[in-house]
């Protein structure tokens, strides 16, 4: 693996001289640091699933050649984890998955869904590491769903179940009622008709209200670009608010973030056309799309503040390379592109997360032939100067 430093050069045709900004401390990342997993990676989630405090490695595994599973590495806040453990899923390809504590038990749970069809597997944790498939009845939910979160929409206090359906061009929400019970955990489905095929999907607050709202990401055969659905209350959305705004390829990755700081954007990456693309809100609503190029087969965004100076930066990984670009925030949506880490051939997406517990956040991500997770420490100085 090498890191080097790109050209010094301001995203969106700002002149790095002109902007006014603070020169800002120099992003860096150690050498990746691997844990090997039994086969392909498909996807990868951090969270402390043992309840010590330290955040852990979640894997996913399987497609209709492999077993399928959900492999836990439990980690000690060092940058250490322990051999992953293998939990059996039943579908088919799992795809996608969050965590939460869905039966109110003081424990968390898992949430995978599948790529290719409507399957739908809870995992109930055992507050050690370890999970248990146990079944859930969601009556009218489909698939393929290749994102999945778990968050209170309706402020109930119960956590809910939100999943693109790719097949289904519809967003769908199953209300939890934090019942610990195969048929009543879930009060019904709410659905976000669509018109495109959703291949990613946020939750944020995106106008400004104090509600949960929804956005999305298109494939190219529907034309791709964005869409937002806010949150009106009683369980309902808002119907679709769609931009493309140039952006027409597949968005495998979407994000709602604040860059500015104000109002979430959402960012994306448009991966046929290799840019960036950053849509403001207005209301709630996607504005035209402002792309910017930053290479071809760029798949996957990830955004968080890397030098602790206030603004946020950019993590863009390619599923072809499996590099890493960093785009450093020096505020009113420019960036400066800083650095290329270069990595293994993968296709799954990347999290910001303080794997080491010293305050910075720190790369992870999944890498499919390689049958691993690494992680890259934040080595970046705080701040500007």
């Amino acid at each position: 693996m090498s890191v080097r430093n790109s050209l010094l050069a301001v995203l969106m045709a700002v002149p790095f001289s002109a902007t006014g900004y603070s020169q800002q401390a120099p992003i860096e990342f150690a050498a990746p640091v691997s844990v090997v997993m039994a086969d392909k990676v498909n996807a990868v989630r951090m969270a402390d699933v043992d309840s010590d405090g330290h955040l852990d490695i979640i894997a996913l595994q399987g497609e209709p050649s492999l077993v399928s599973g959900m492999f836990v590495a439990l980690g000690d806040g060092n940058g250490n984890f322990d051999a992953p453990v293998f939990n059996a899923i039943s579908i088919n390809w799992p795809w996608a998955v969050d965590v939460g504590d869905i039966n109110e038990d003081g424990t968390v749970d898992a949430v995978v869904t599948d790529f290719l069809s409507g399957q739908f597997a809870y995992l109930e944790g055992n507050g050690d590491g370890t999970f248990s498939e146990q079944p859930r009845l969601v009556p009218g939910w489909g698939g393929g769903n290749p994102q999945v979160q778990v968050a209170d929409i309706d402020d109930d206090g119960h956590l809910d179940v939100i999943a693109a359906d790719f097949f289904g061009s519809k967003l769908q929400v199953a209300w939890g009622t934090g019942i610990d019970d195969p048929l009543a955990a879930f009060d019904g489905l709410a659905t976000v008709p669509l018109t495109g095929f959703p291949l990613s999907l946020d939750i944020a607050d995106l106008d400004g209200d104090g509600d949960l709202d929804l956005c999305c990401g298109f494939n190219s055969g529907s034309g791709g670009g964005v869409a937002t659905s806010l949150y009106q209350g009683n369980r309902t959305f808002s119907a679709e608010e769609r931009s493309i705004g140039g952006l027409s390829e597949s968005h495998w990755s979407t994000m709602a973030i604040d860059l500015d700081g104000g109002f979430p954007e959402i960012v994306t990456v448009d991966e046929g056309l290799g840019s960036l693309g950053i849509f403001t809100l207005a209301a709630g609503i996607p504005q035209p799309g402002i792309p910017i190029f930053t290479g071809s087969n760029q798949r996957h965004v990830a955004g968080g503040d890397l030098d602790l100076d206030g603004v946020a930066d950019l993590v863009i990984r390619n599923f072809s390379s499996g590099s890493f670009l960093i785009l450093q925030g020096v505020g009113a949506l420019k960036f400066v592109e800083v650095l290329l880490i270069d990595g293994p051939v993968a296709f799954s997406g990347l999290e910001l997360v303080d794997v080491n517990e010293d305050g910075s956040l720190d790369i992870v991500a999944g890498n499919y032939d390689q049958s691993t997770v690494s992680y890259y420490l934040n080595l970046t100085a705080s701040g500007a100067f």
